[in-house]
């Protein structure tokens, strides 16, 4: 008896998975134990993600991609952990985040993890507007933007654009994504705020002449 490499489901020798019809790898009984369970590891990392003890969760995510460097659902994880685990406040967590969603993209490209490098991109992009390098937060703007692939996610970077380009001084440029924001994302309260205050401003500025 042995475990599928593939969802962790246990099968004799030279068996086909009947789970998801793996190759028929055979894992013997006296290898189980130093063997990561995909199926166990995977939950137990993920709720830990969820409950915010991403050094708890990173231990767990580190062995199995030792055990597995192919892993994309662990690198995907792993992307979520090393945004949010950083000691300090540099910007290397989100190089690190961003690592790891092309590792995960590599191994399997799909929308999920499109989207949470999209965000990785968007929050970065927050990060350096805050501290007024507005050239290379237009470059994760620009980022976040390439890989979104759902509506809320094109939103949320068209908004951090719009941001930019307003710190810039580009009114026409932030005017349009703006509206873009709204366009993919409607009812944000937040993007509505954001340009109602862009017009407070630039009508008490410049006049009502846009």
């Amino acid at each position: 008896m042995g475990i599928c490499p593939n969802c962790g489901s246990w099968i004799d020798e030279g068996d086909i998975c009947n789970c998801c019809g793996g190759s028929g790898y055979y894992c013997p009984d006296d290898e189980l134990e130093d063997t990561p369970n995909f199926v166990i590891e995977l939950p137990k990392a993920t709720e830990l993600v969820e409950n915010e003890r991403y050094h708890e969760a990173l231990d767990i995510v580190d062995k199995y991609l030792e055990y597995d460097m192919h892993a994309h659902q662990f690198w995907n994880l792993k992307g979520i952990i090393m945004k949010n685990i950083a000691d300090d406040d540099s910007d290397t967590r989100f190089a690190q985040s961003v690592e790891c969603y092309r590792k995960a993209l590599k191994e399997k490209d799909i929308c999920l993890y499109r989207n949470n490098m999209s965000i990785t991109f968007s929050d970065w992009a927050w990060y350096l507007i805050d501290r007024r390098n507005y050239v290379v937060a237009l470059e994760k703007a620009n980022e976040a933007i390439e890989f979104a692939c759902e509506d809320a996610d094109l939103a949320y970077a068209f908004n951090v654009k719009a941001v930019v380009y307003n710190r810039y001084g580009a009114r026409e440029l932030a005017m349009k994504f703006y509206d873009l924001a709204l366009e993919y994302d409607p009812e944000n309260e937040v993007y509505k705020e954001n340009k109602t205050n862009f017009y407070k401003a630039v009508d008490y500025k410049y006049g009502s002449g846009h």
